[in-house]
């Protein structure tokens, strides 16, 4: 409004904020001035013609990306530090395929892994085929190929991380590394399965005392079988004594 109240009285803004209709072409920008052309080609640089050849080019290029991989990144050196320390420490690994998501829901699923006591990380597959190459990991490699991300745990705790994995389709379980143990996707969901170990050792000690407690009536049964049987012939006798004495009396 160009006009308003203020205590009561009307008064002008000092300014007006007026909007036009015209937008900026920003598709053709406006032709530069003759001045500014003839500058920019006197200023040119003349580059003498290459006489190289493309096999030549080829051969070039391919050196100095070899020079580029031999020689060491400190940020690079660091990372797979990293990496091997998630080796050392993690008694869980589990490679999942990210499919295309977005950093905001990414850091939202790995909250919900940090809850559970687990950790997503992320490597490159160059580093990972580096930290597996020459040891017991090897069999790893065929996964490292895509987006991965891993899902690492200092305990196996296979059945919360496979909870979190069920809620999240943005990552696709292609198996893991447990105890040393390499996994593969239906073997990783068949030990989530399963009770936990507590109740597994209890089922596996009560086996035990049954086969001990067994074992034991079986020794004894002879001994029971006999013990019973003087028994039952001692009231017998009893009772065939109390009626020949009332046989007597009468």
């Amino acid at each position: 409004m160009a006009a308003s109240l203020k205590w009561g009285h009307q008064y002008i803004p000092l300014f007006i904020q007026v909007r036009y209709r015209a937008k900026f072409n920003t598709k053709h920008p406006r032709p530069r001035k003759i001045p500014r052309r003839i500058f920019d080609e006197i200023t040119k640089p003349i580059l003498p013609p290459d006489s190289r050849t493309e096999a030549e080019k080829c051969v070039e290029r391919f050196k100095m990306l070899n020079e580029k991989l031999k020689s060491t990144n400190p940020y690079e050196e660091f990372i797979y530090k990293q990496c091997q320390k998630m080796f050392q420490e993690s008694k869980m690994i589990l490679v999942c395929q990210k499919l295309p998501i977005g950093p905001g829901l990414q850091r939202k699923i790995r909250n919900n892994f940090l809850r559970e006591g687990l950790d997503l990380q992320f490597f490159s597959n160059l580093l990972m085929r580096r930290a597996c190459h020459d040891n017991q990991y090897v069999n790893m490699m065929p996964w490292f190929v895509g987006q991965n991300l891993y899902v690492t745990g200092k305990e196996p705790n296979i059945v919360a991380a496979t909870k979190v994995l069920r809620k999240t389709p943005q990552l696709i379980l292609l198996g893991g590394l447990v105890e040393d143990c390499l996994l593969t996707q239906d073997g990783v969901m068949n030990i989530a399965k399963l009770p936990p170990i507590e109740n597994l050792l209890g089922e596996f000690v009560i086996i035990l005392n049954l086969a001990a407690w067994k074992t034991l009536s079986l020794l004894g049964s002879h001994q029971h079988t006999l013990a019973v049987n003087l028994d039952q012939y001692i009231r017998q006798c009893q009772e065939e004594a109390a009626g020949k004495k009332t046989e007597d009396q009468a």
